[in-house]
């Protein structure tokens, strides 16, 4: 009987009196088990690779394994899970080494903790336009990845900056124009974080100004047809005023003045533009005056 101390390869020789000599090699191996102590977790249709370790045991070994996330599969023989995942979400695979022990051989099972995670995507499609000296507010919204998500962005209009924690742009804009903003979101996806960026066309109008002034004069009894313009501001303008001479009426749509004075004199009045800027909408007022003589000279 020989009683082993040690791991390892040993020949041995058997030498007795009255019989011939023999020789024999033995193997000593350790228990079979999985020495990986975990798996990486992956990201949806990327490629995926991961060995999975085994010491003990007499080699060669066999390598099936269950609950293996979508699209995953382990090599028989290497005992390595590749592939390309096609559905997010947590998994808890079980993975089983046999070795080629005999008469019987053994077995070892290790169940390991997986989260296949969704492409990071931002799915805001587009961001608002702006006006200069209007509160701006725009949302920017990612899908997939793993949370906590970290947001950054270049080319902002001036005064406009990015919430890095929520993904939200806003501010107070300072200059008019128009430029592309890029925004960036970061996951905290092991081993690697995702990013993911997106482009945005953003315009930041001149705030609202009404531009004309005088408006002309006019004769009593003889049609009348003025115009009230701005610049700026978020279109459409609607335009409201106090009280215009005797006849004559402001198209809320247009700015135009038209009507059919009725009464000689000159009456002083307010006409306000409003915008369509949202939240909040701008407001541009100005005083003008209309004279309406008899047309005698």
């Amino acid at each position: 009987r020989v009683n082993a101390v040690a791991l390892g390869t040993t020949a041995i020789n058997f030498i007795a009196s009255g019989i011939p000599s023999a020789s024999a090699t033995v193997v000593v191996s350790g228990p079979l088990g999985i020495t990986t102590t975990a798996l990486p977790n992956g990201l949806v249709s990327t490629a995926y690779s991961a060995p999975v370790v085994a010491s003990g045991g007499t080699a060669p070994y066999a390598w099936p394994a269950t609950g293996l996330p979508p699209g995953l599969a382990i090599d028989p023989l290497a005992g390595t899970i590749s592939g390309t995942p096609t559905q997010a979400g947590p998994y808890t695979p079980s993975v089983t080494v046999t070795d080629s022990s005999n008469p019987t051989p053994l077995t070892a099972t290790k169940q390991f903790s997986v989260t296949i995670v969704p492409l990071l995507s931002i799915t805001t499609s587009s961001l608002p336009n702006g006006v200069v000296g209007a509160v701006y507010n725009g949302p920017v919204t990612a899908t997939g990845g793993a949370a906590p998500l970290t947001w950054s962005a270049s080319g902002l209009p001036v005064g406009l900056t990015i919430d890095p924690g929520t993904g939200v742009v806003s501010g107070t804009p300072t200059t008019a124009g128009s430029t592309t903003a890029t925004v960036t979101v970061t996951d905290v996806s092991t081993p690697t974080h995702q990013t993911a960026s997106k482009q945005f066309p953003v315009t930041i109008a001149p705030t609202l100004a009404i531009t004309n002034n005088p408006l002309p004069a006019g004769t009593v009894n003889i049609a009348y047809n003025g115009q009230v313009a701005a610049t700026g501001g978020t279109p459409p303008v609607t335009w409201t005023s106090t009280a215009l001479p005797a006849g004559l009426t402001l198209n809320a749509s247009t700015g135009g003045i038209t009507g059919t004075p009725g009464a000689i004199g000159t009456t002083p009045f307010t006409v306000t533009a409003t915008d369509s800027t949202s939240p909040t909408h701008l407001t541009a007022s100005q005083q003008f005056s209309i004279t309406i003589s008899n047309g005698l000279t």
